[in-house]
């Protein structure tokens, strides 16, 4: 009887493991539902300008996402900052409508890489190259799951709902990229995925009120940590770098100094030798 009775409790829990594990699937939030970050049918339609590209097919994009499911994609709108000072204008109540491009860039994220797709002049989506990445190291590349996971858990203790959700590439000012949580009543979160947490204080896969995100920026970057000429605002993809876009290269400074140290020796070989024969004509 005492067997029968643990096999029956043993089943009864399990079963009520089973249900609660599918009920928190269910009612976890997923940032694709959102069209400022994913849309379907445009997804379709970047994939397939996109075929047959040499940087999305170099990073093994075309691959990874043509036998995928889109609603398990990893793939995501990113929006870039017009602002010099982001998050300190979010801060002060400014709608982030004010403080982002109307034009997006397309993110493809594999476990190796990510691919940067934009709509060219001709209205095509265009691979302009690739970032890679690791398991270890993802750098500013937003994922799903850790977004998910911070909105889903932040919601467990709220009354609030999500207004929208959209992801901002903030790497110019803070060496990170953001999912922008707009709650029902207004309130505005951030959740950051940086190249430097270590730098900027922030935890990626965090879920930040503005006001927290400032004083930490504030804290760790200084007065000057929202300060960034029109020129670089939005310009940086971050991880490891954008494959079709080196960055500056410096000129070390021997390089500079040695050519200039043999060109001045030179030009005194000369004039004192000038001088010896200006000497010597003098001296006959």
């Amino acid at each position: 009887m005492k067997k029968i009775m643990a096999v029956v409790l043993s089943a009864a829990l399990s079963m009520s493991l089973t249900v609660h594990g599918f009920a928190d699937d269910l009612s976890e939030t997923d940032c694709r539902s959102f069209t400022n970050v994913f849309d379907n049918g445009e997804f379709d339609e970047v994939m397939g300008d996109v075929k047959g590209d040499y940087f999305a097919n170099e990073a093994g994009a075309l691959s990874a996402y043509s036998a995928r499911d889109n609603s398990d994609s990893r793939a995501y709108k990113l929006y870039r900052i017009i602002s010099a000072n982001f998050v300190k204008e979010l801060f002060e109540g400014t709608d982030i409508s004010e403080l982002i491009s109307t034009d997006y860039s397309w993110m493809l994220p594999t476990p190796n890489s990510v691919t940067k797709v934009i709509r060219n002049d001709e209205g095509k989506w265009e691979a302009i190259g690739y970032g890679e990445i690791s398991p270890e190291y993802t750098g500013d590349t937003i994922l799903y799951d850790k977004a998910n996971s911070a909105i889903t858990e932040f919601l467990a203790d709220s009354t609030e709902e999500i207004r929208d959700v959209i992801c901002i590439d903030a790497t110019a000012l803070y060496f990170t990229n953001f999912v922008c949580v707009t709650l029902s009543s207004g309130g505005v979160y951030l959740i950051p995925f940086g190249m430097r947490p270590d730098f900027t204080g922030l935890t990626d896969g965090k879920m930040y009120s503005v006001d927290e995100v400032y004083t930490i920026l504030s804290d760790t970057m200084g007065v000057s940590f929202g300060t960034v000429t029109d020129n670089n605002a939005g310009v940086q993809y971050g991880g490891a770098g954008i494959a079709s876009e080196p960055p500056e290269q410096t000129v070390p400074l021997p390089v500079i100094i040695i050519p200039a140290a043999l060109i001045a020796v030179g030009i005194a070989a000369v004039v004192i030798w000038e001088n010896k024969k200006v000497g010597k004509r003098k001296a006959k």
